[in-house]
């Protein structure tokens, strides 16, 4: 199974108003042709019009010769080797997988991040939806989620945008327990090894993380 890797951007504030940042991506895309970039500005609200935007590129460009994608956020850890592994052995052709939020409800606080009014959402939960830094989708589940995305309106949070189109065309948030996101995990390479996703990781705990897995992760028990 190959993997290729794929930054999904908007224009940040540095980019606009620094030529040399912008130099440096379009450097990065000659080199490694690994970012998709779109025109508008990058922003915690605009995370979903990138979803949108990115299923209909890979239903155009990708859906022929890509299997899955496991998607997710700059600050998680992937033992792509677990992925892989799954994945080898994965029979649901419509793969929808992740950390699961069941009966998740809409946060009413104005000054919250996440604040949704009742004009827009009002619902008393959520429907289920893989939340927590990233998630992995099958050909066929993108696909249906770019059909839904035609009706169903874009939502502000990604994730529960992702669960409404899911829902829309009868996809089932699946949830496992080798994605994890809010809960205490000691910084220790056996545990890692032992999972697909971690999230709230930093740059340089990543790094070094990473290389603990591939060389000392060799020793872990089991």
């Amino acid at each position: 199974m190959q993997v290729k890797r794929v930054f999904l951007l908007a224009e940040s504030e540095r980019q606009i108003r620094n030529q040399a940042a912008g130099g440096i991506l379009e450097e990065e895309s000659l080199e490694h042709r690994d970012i998709l970039q779109w025109g508008f500005r990058e922003s915690f609200f605009n995370v979903t019009l990138k979803e949108y935007l990115f299923w209909r590129w890979f239903g155009e460009d990708c859906a022929s010769v890509v299997q899955y994608i496991w998607k997710g956020d700059d600050d998680v850890f992937v033992n792509i080797d677990n992925v892989i592994r799954y994945l080898k052995g994965n029979s649901n052709p419509k793969l929808y997988m992740g950390k699961a939020f069941v009966n998740w409800y809409p946060v009413r606080i104005w000054w919250n991040k996440y604040y949704i009014p009742m004009s827009m959402y009002s619902g008393k939960s959520y429907p289920p939806y893989i939340g927590g830094g990233g998630y992995l989708l099958s050909r066929e589940s993108i696909l249906l989620l770019s059909k839904a995305s035609a009706w169903v309106h874009l939502f502000p949070i990604d994730d529960v945008y992702v669960g409404m189109c899911a829902q829309a065309v009868n996809i089932s948030a699946q949830d496992h327990p080798g994605f994890i996101t809010y809960e205490d995990l000691p910084f220790e390479p056996c545990e890692y090894r032992k999972l697909m996703v971690v999230h709230k990781v930093q740059p340089n705990e990543l790094y070094l993380m990473w290389s603990l897995v591939k060389h000392q992760g060799q020793s872990c028990p089991g």
